[in-house]
């Protein structure tokens, strides 16, 4: 039985340092977001946001958009690891060239790449915007850079599956073999909303992605054992997330928070559109008085219930 009071805080975040994005993913609500809701937090801002939550062990430096496209990126993850905080961040690894490779390396504890195909055609049609061989490039630069330097920073992967790309699993494996990956992570397309209210953008952009995800228990089962089977061929740990529903054993509720660039308090990676739930905001009330306010703990509280609010149902 968990406490509802949970005075303490969270010790996990993710905290998110920009809503803008190079790149138009068909699995992503990014492009369905109004101008109100693009945006980015500053390194002060960042620096108030860590502040706020002491408790903190883990932080992914993640959101709505591109983390590379912010000019502050290194120094925000710097700030974290200054404070003994564990920090990783999501890159679709387009914008690395802009940055020092080995500083990259030595800002983070883990480098995860969003990969969503192995060979041209199908990433950049899954990942508009995207140029296959600049990938590429700053894949093998980094990977280089990392030899090199003789730094140990995990760099690991994470690919959303559909009927787009299930034919490469194998290929990603691959990828991962020839530039040093010490993990892969496979998920099915989200549906990140949540609700039927909202924008008609959002809605529609809900849709698209609803009609992606796979509802066949024989392929999975399948995709799951062929995805072990790689495991084991090339010695690379994987995890398959499937269809498994995370409600109502999500452990966001207790331990974890999600930070909007401007504040918003949400319930987690997937419920983070503020348009549609949020807590409070932490830049005009302290964060304990978000944490342990009547909201949050009346949404905790569903979940001791071993009920699931209506925001999660649809959740993953």
């Amino acid at each position: 039985m968990m406490s509802m009071n949970l005075a303490d805080g969270p010790v996990h975040a993710h905290i998110e340092p920009t809503t803008i994005c190079n790149l138009r993913c068909h699995s992503c609500i990014n492009h369905a977001l109004p101008k109100a809701r693009r945006g980015v937090m500053s390194l002060e801002d960042y620096k108030r946001v860590l502040d706020a939550i002491p408790t903190l062990n883990d932080v992914s430096l993640i959101g709505l958009g591109e983390p590379f496209t912010h000019p502050d990126i290194l120094q925000m993850a710097l700030e974290t690891r200054s404070r003994n905080i564990v920090v990783r961040t999501v890159t679709n690894g387009m914008l690395l060239q802009r940055f020092d490779r080995q500083l990259i390396l030595e800002s983070f504890d883990e480098l995860v790449f969003s990969i969503d195909g192995a060979s041209p055609m199908v990433l950049e049609s899954l990942r508009e915007g995207s140029d296959w061989e600049l990938f590429i490039e700053n894949l093998s630069a980094l990977h280089e850079t990392k030899k090199q330097k003789k730094l140990k920073t995990p760099i690991t992967s994470n690919t959303v599956l559909s009927d787009k790309n299930l034919g490469e699993v194998p290929g990603i494996f691959e990828l991962a073999l020839r530039f040093g990956f010490s993990k892969l992570r496979f998920v099915f397309a989200v549906d990140t909303v949540g609700t039927d209210t909202g924008s008609t953008n959002m809605q529609e952009k809900r849709k698209d992605i609803e009609a992606l995800k796979i509802r066949d228990e024989k392929l999975e089962s399948e995709l799951r054992e062929q995805i072990e089977s790689l495991s084991r061929k090339y010695g690379l740990p994987a995890s398959f997330s499937g269809s498994q529903p995370y409600a109502p054993n999500c452990w966001w509720p207790i331990r974890g928070v999600y930070v909007t660039f401007d504040g918003f308090v949400t319930p987690c990676c997937l419920r983070m559109d503020p348009e549609v739930i949020h807590f409070g905001n932490l830049f005009n009330e302290s964060f304990l008085s978000i944490w342990n306010g009547e909201r949050y703990r009346g949404f905790r509280q569903t979940f001791q219930e071993k009920q699931v609010p209506a925001i999660c149902r649809s959740c993953p």
